[in-house]
């Protein structure tokens, strides 16, 4: 019944925003589906996780009411039409280029000593769960860091020229982020690309024929199927028991055997509400000043006095699994409290909206550049802080550097 009513409220969320913005998908309805998909999962609960408590809920309301009122309030913002900027598609092409050599000297590098040490490509097939697991327990391999993250910038911006234009050699980047989660055995990565690209099919629906939407429907599915195939292949590498309850269901099944579908993903999704729950009543978490929300830069700085940094987030018990994703809230409410949930939520809504209005405004994929940033923040929110991931923290930082040399001076509308 409770699940019926926030799907209810769901729809009626997507209705009124699609009134307030002038169009059906837009950051607010964006933000709703993915939020209160993972809700509802959590809610129906057919695996048998543990039910979060009613401060963690109280939490997650809160949060949902601040980033509305942003998302409201930042609609009404009357926007500057004296000045906006575009992106400069030739520089821009230019770094793409750049930023795919620089990250493929570095991932060819970081496979060529992982597979001096493991033998063979076969080897590291084979054996991906023992290396997934040396990897958890501290085992580094001679490796260029930070670089292959420039592949992720490059598909950032690879997937916003995409709005207007079509580059094909820039999709390479796609490839080296690829290779890049495969040889980290990880599947963060995967779903940042997928989540860029498939923001810019959304918000593109908006002005196509039916036609063409239901082309743009049939080329994001594939790319959704192709993703969560490679993502689930890393997930069985890496090991762990699929043992949970699957419904008897044939196109359940057929998915499943086709490799797209995993019991485990619907528990990664619905399993937040839980973790976070977990997570907020542990005493033990550590509370050093700002070690949850800018993890990268807190790191360093508490190691250089003593502290020792966990590069993980704890694992709390929710039922059927032990897991550490506990939604973008959990770093928020540690750092800053219940205060600091309501303010980082509202302008989250409050700066996506302003950014949403220019791009109408002025179709800029300049501003769509930093849309696209926040939204899938927003969207991967749902599991983690990503802020406290070093390869989203290094593309935000690397893409607020470029701005300032990609732009172009419109001057007046």
């Amino acid at each position: 019944m409770i699940s019926f009513l926030i799907l209810i409220l769901i729809l009626i969320l997507i209705i009124y925003s699609s009134f307030i913005f002038k169009k059906l998908i837009n950051p607010l309805s964006i933000y709703v589906l993915f939020w209160g998909f993972m809700t509802i999962l959590n809610i129906i609960n057919i695996v048998g996780l543990t039910p979060p408590d009613y401060f963690a809920w109280l939490l997650f309301f809160l949060s949902f009411l601040s980033i509305f009122l942003g998302f409201v309030l930042g609609n009404k913002i009357t926007i500057n039409k004296s000045m906006h900027y575009q992106l400069d598609i030739l520089k821009t092409k230019k770094i793409i280029f750049y930023f795919i050599v620089v990250s493929s000297i570095a991932i060819v590098f970081n496979w060529y000593k992982l597979l001096e040490f493991y033998g063979s490509f076969a080897n590291f097939f084979v054996h991906m769960n023992e290396i997934y697991s040396q990897r958890v327990g501290g085992l580094k391999l001679p490796n260029i860091p930070y670089l292959s993250s420039f592949s992720l910038v490059a598909s950032l911006f690879t997937s916003v020229l995409f709005y207007k234009n079509r580059c094909v050699w820039c999709l390479f980047s796609i490839v080296l982020v690829a290779l890049d989660s495969l040889y980290n055995i990880g599947r963060a990565e995967f779903f940042i690309v997928l989540l860029f690209f498939l923001n810019i099919f959304l918000l593109k629906t908006n002005y196509m024929s039916i036609y063409k939407k239901l082309k743009m429907f049939f080329i994001s599915f594939l790319m959704i199927s192709l993703f969560l195939f490679l993502t689930n292949m890393i997930r069985d590498g890496r090991g762990g028991l699929e043992n949970y309850n699957m419904p008897n269901n044939q196109i359940i099944h057929f998915l499943y055997n086709i490799g797209i579908y995993r019991p485990s993903l619907y528990v990664y999704i619905a399993v937040s509400p839980s973790v976070f729950s977990k997570a907020i009543n542990d005493e033990n978490q550590n509370s050093l000043p700002l070690n949850n929300f800018l993890f990268p830069i807190t790191k360093k700085i508490y190691t250089l006095f003593g502290y020792k940094q966990d590069q993980y987030q704890p694992m709390y018990d929710v039922g059927i699994r032990e897991a550490n994703t506990a939604t973008f809230l959990e770093a928020i409410y540690w750092d800053f409290g219940i205060v600091g949930v309501s303010v980082f939520s509202f302008l989250l809504g409050f700066i996506s909206s302003i950014f949403y209005k220019r791009f109408l405004i002025f179709n800029s994929l300049y501003d769509l550049v930093v849309l696209n940033l926040i939204l899938t923040y927003i969207e991967m929110g749902i599991f983690v802080n990503l802020l406290r991931t070093g390869y989203f923290f290094i593309t935000v930082i690397v893409t607020s550097l470029l701005m300032a040399y990609l732009k172009k001076n419109k001057g007046l509308k």
